[in-house]
């Protein structure tokens, strides 16, 4: 009688338990270890290829002290052949590609984990971004330019000198007269000024109020 190791014999008794077919494992073999005790088994003709899978043979029976069924009582009975060395590589093909596949599997496993953690973390990170701070400042308001503030000088009833647009604009004197005689008037400002005694010279924007002061003040002479 063949000489069983405790895995083989484990195998033969579940695969007696499904009518001869091998289709469950010992939950000890794994990998490797199954494809070696189904080699083993298939090199002494104890199992045989049945369609897809393995069944007993009529020495698969034997092997463990149980009869063999009789025809058509149900049981498979597989027929060993010389193609037992093929059957095996085929066992240590399948395990390895099991193998290959259960790693393969985990480490997509992984992988979408990850990704799934990076999308997490960057849906976050674009939500903390659109979020806006309660605290946040009104924007500030666009200060007026250097041509608004001169003119807003010059448009004063009382007018401006030349010494008041250079405290305002930081400008040099002669500066200040190139811009009244050059932007200002490219802009359609019209600078009239007029001079009081010792007092500094005064500079205006002409205006409709400016020309009718000026009008009047003609008249009265």
């Amino acid at each position: 009688m063949t000489q069983l190791t405790d895995s083989q014999r484990a195998l033969i008794l579940l695969a007696i338990d499904t009518q001869g077919r091998i289709e469950n494992y010992p939950d000890n073999l794994k990998g490797g270890a199954r494809a070696a005790v189904v080699r083993g088994l298939l090199r002494e003709d104890l199992i045989a290829a049945d369609g897809s899978g393995y069944a007993l043979t009529a020495a698969g029976y034997e092997a463990v002290d149980q009869q063999p069924p009789a025809s058509g009582e149900g049981d498979v009975i597989a027929s060993g052949g010389d193609d037992a060395d093929s059957q095996s590589g085929e066992v240590d093909g399948n395990a390895e590609a099991d193998t290959d596949t259960t790693a393969g599997n985990a480490d997509d496993a992984d992988a979408s984990g990850s990704t799934d953690e990076a999308d997490e973390q960057e849906s976050n990170a674009s939500d903390a971004g659109d979020a806006s701070p309660e605290t946040a400042e009104p924007p500030t308001k666009r200060k007026g330019t250097r041509i608004d503030q001169v003119v807003a000088l010059l448009m004063r009833p009382q007018g401006a000198t030349i010494k008041e647009v250079m405290v305002a604009t930081d400008w040099q004197q002669h500066s200040v007269r190139g811009f009244f005689a050059g932007a200002l008037k490219k802009k359609g400002y019209e600078v009239i000024n007029e001079k009081s005694g010792k007092e500094d010279r005064v500079y205006r924007i002409k205006t409709e109020e400016a020309v009718t002061t000026e009008v009047s003040s003609d008249e009265e002479e």
